[in-house]
């Protein structure tokens, strides 16, 4: 049976849990902003990327995520979606196919693409945390100060992880709660050569489930969990497996 076939059938079983990661957004034409020379990079981590930057230079964090959101917004506006790989992934998520997926990815393109099953690691641009009530609201796009809580007047900040900060609970606990009873896991593009993603492999495979990966991967950490490889870009080689789920 040819390599994506066989994916293709493995998932049909149901109960699958979608890993997702950089490589997924770059599928949509956007570049990690903690890659090398993205944009914690280039507006420099300690004054824009940790909780002390909110503080210490708030102007500076403030342009450098009002840049990533625009980068987003942009992304979100295309009438197609965010990228081929993101339509595909919401289509699976329309067959009842899907646990749920857990991504480490910050720019919500998941969520906009229309799946509604995420568990954000770490966070999301597209939200903003009140730093007193805690309360949620939407980041909008050109906010190049920190806007204040409209429940408490407290200042907002991202609702997302700054480096030095742990991850949130909630989305870990849901994270786990899809990987223990999932049939499958597909990896789209997500580091599983390194915390936090590393153990999530073996504990499906566990679970006495199968792990496939599609596009880039850690091949030495998939090999160590007996992993399915399906070789090429995101762009083709999910939308092609995705028709094969529809068609069969």
């Amino acid at each position: 049976m040819p390599i994506l076939e066989q994916a293709a059938t493995t998932l049909a079983r149901g109960r699958a849990v979608v890993l997702a990661g950089p490589w997924l957004m770059a599928a949509a034409g956007l570049a990690p902003p903690e890659s090398h020379g993205g944009l914690w990079d280039r507006w420099g981590v300690t004054r824009c990327a940790t909780a002390a930057a909110l503080d210490d230079s708030p102007e500076i964090a403030w342009q450098a995520f009002a840049e990533y959101r625009a980068a987003v917004l942009e992304v979100t506006a295309r009438p197609e979606g965010p990228s081929p790989a993101h339509r595909a992934l919401a289509t699976l998520a329309s067959l009842e196919l899907l646990r749920g997926v857990i991504t480490t990815t910050t720019d919500g393109l998941i969520r906009a693409a229309g799946v509604e099953r995420v568990a954000e690691l770490f966070g999301a641009i597209d939200r903003l945390r009140c730093r007193g009530c805690r309360h949620i609201t939407e980041h909008r796009a050109h906010v190049v100060v920190a806007p204040r809580c409209a429940l408490c007047g407290e200042a907002l900040r991202p609702d997302m992880v700054l480096f030095g900060e742990p991850m949130p609970r909630a989305p870990r606990e849901l994270a786990a709660n899809w990987v223990y009873g999932g049939r499958s896991l597909l990896i789209l593009g997500a580091d599983i050569g390194r915390p936090p993603l590393r153990p999530i492999p073996l504990e499906m495979r566990q679970e006495g489930g199968q792990v496939i990966a599609l596009g880039e991967v850690d091949r030495e950490a998939l090999a160590a969990v007996g992993g399915l490889h399906v070789e090429g870009a995101l762009n083709v080689v999910l939308p092609a497996m995705v028709e094969l789920l529809r068609l069969g």
